[in-house]
């Protein structure tokens, strides 16, 4: 009994190890259960006492995690208690967001690089949400932001902020797509890309990827927030979708890539300058105006509100148009496909279309010119003496005929000189009085100067100087 008893005792204590071993290791290999921050690597879930590591730091009574200057780290976690991403002000860094979930609703900034140049690079999918008068990806003027494939962001602005892009009052800064799957969505009135809410659009530059860009309220899908322009937007390359808000609930609708709609007292935001160049695929819709306000363009300007004008085209570039579907707004006026948004509908102002330049006027092409006739020389000969006068003949030894009517003028000086015109035989006579002077005749075979065009007999001025001297 006792050999079997212990060996059910035996049996138990294994039983109970194996069970707490696999309680172990069940907790081990939980998603997140042995994340931790180290190195240049910043898991958001760890986040509960600061720590610090290359390039970055954490505060844990700020929650924030700290980018520093000249850091390059990646990100992963997610995380919906209050944990931001903070990129120093003035800080140059390079960062890749794998795997990032934060959602600051409803009153912070998930991802904030005011003044900061950050080079972003996306690994698998990412999403960003922040609160009121943030932008979803907060980069407002003065701030540098490139954005890299291959994998997904989606960012969502709070109200009055961009998607991606600048907060409430504030303009977006520059930013630059290449690659990846973008999805921006601004808050009430701002932009999906660009300006927060009265904020211009800031420098827009998309090369490639997949972008998506919703505009909410009076924001543009890609440029200015409410009642502003759409600043300097060029979209060379990818498939780009920007669409105003279809559902807007006051004043005039934002372009699809352009200038935000107007509201209140505040006007329509102008187009700003817009290119699209290159391999760039681009749908742009307005959105719609709301009562009496206009609709904005789909390429151009934003809506009016009900008693203006819609925003004016400041600068629209598109060099293939096959490439580009345009619609305009609905609204009191309904904005153009691709010109100025449409006017409230408490005055007459109807959009106006953009108007394709003509293509430049090519230069003719220059005829080659032709060579140069030969210079017609007149030779003189049978010069004679008869006392204080001199007696010639002449001929135009190079031209093809005789020229008669042209005339030949010889030259003994300054103060003695004969013209005379060629004769039906091809020969001109003529003689000089010159009192105390001789001919050296052998000079008098050198070539004149011409004046006149060849062809026209009488248009010969033909000028041949022998050398006079004083007896």
């Amino acid at each position: 009994m006792f050999y079997h008893g212990g060996t059910a005792l035996f049996n138990r204590d294994i039983k109970k190890r194996a069970l707490l071993f696999a309680v172990c290791l069940a907790f081990a290999l939980a998603p997140g259960a042995l994340a931790e921050s180290s190195g240049s690597s910043i898991d958001l879930t760890d986040n509960l006492a600061n720590e610090s590591g290359e390039g970055w730091s954490y505060d844990a009574t700020t929650q924030v995690f700290t980018i520093a200057n000249g850091a390059n780290v990646t990100i992963s976690g997610s995380i919906l208690d209050g944990t931001r991403i903070v990129v120093a002000n003035g800080a140059t860094a390079v960062i890749t967001l794998s795997g990032v979930n934060i959602d600051l609703r409803p009153s912070r900034c998930a991802f904030d690089m005011t003044g900061a140049t950050v080079t972003l690079t996306l690994i698998g999918d990412n999403t960003l949400i922040s609160g009121q008068n943030m932008a979803g990806l907060q980069v407002p003027s003065g701030a540098e932001l490139t954005i890299n494939g291959p994998g997904n962001l989606e960012a969502y602005g709070g109200s009055n902020g961009a998607g991606i892009g600048g907060g409430v009052n504030s303009a977006g800064g520059s930013i630059t797509i290449n690659g990846g799957d973008i999805k921006a969505t601004g808050g009430s009135d701002g932009a999906g890309i660009g300006g927060g809410g009265d904020g211009e659009g800031g420098t827009i530059k998309i090369t490639g990827g997949t972008v998506e860009a919703n505009g909410t309220g009076n924001g543009a899908g890609i440029g200015g927030g409410r009642s502003d322009s759409g600043g300097d937007i060029e979209i060379s390359g990818g498939h780009v979708t920007a669409k105003g808000d279809s559902n807007n609930v006051s004043g005039g609708g934002g372009a699809g890539v352009g200038g935000g709609g107007g509201d209140g007292p505040a006007p329509a935001g102008a187009s700003g300058d817009i290119s699209i160049t290159g391999s760039a695929y681009v749908t742009a819709t307005g959105g719609k105006g709301v009562v009496f306000g206009g609709g904005g363009a789909g390429i151009g300007g934003g809506g009016g509100n009900e008693s203006d004008t819609g925003g004016a085209v400041e600068s629209i570039r598109i060099d293939n148009l096959s490439n580009v579907q345009a619609t305009g707004g609905a609204g009191g006026y309904p904005g153009a496909a691709i010109g100025t948004g449409g006017g409230g509908a408490r005055g007459n102002f109807p959009a106006v279309d953009w108007v394709p330049p003509a293509p430049a006027q090519q230069d003719a092409p220059v005829k080659p010119k032709k060579d140069a006739p030969p210079p017609i020389v007149a030779v003189l000969y049978d010069v004679q003496k008869t006392g204080d006068a001199f007696s010639f003949k002449t001929i135009i030894a190079n031209a093809s005929s005789s020229l008669p009517g042209a005339t030949v003028t010889v030259k003994l000086n300054d103060s003695y000189s004969a013209t005379v015109t060629i004769g039906a035989d091809g020969i001109g006579r003529g003689a000089i009085e010159a009192p105390g002077y001789s001919w050296n005749i052998a000079n008098f075979y050198t070539r004149p100067n011409v004046q006149g065009a060849a062809g026209a007999a009488s248009a010969y001025d033909i000028y041949t100087t022998g050398e006079c001297v004083r007896r």
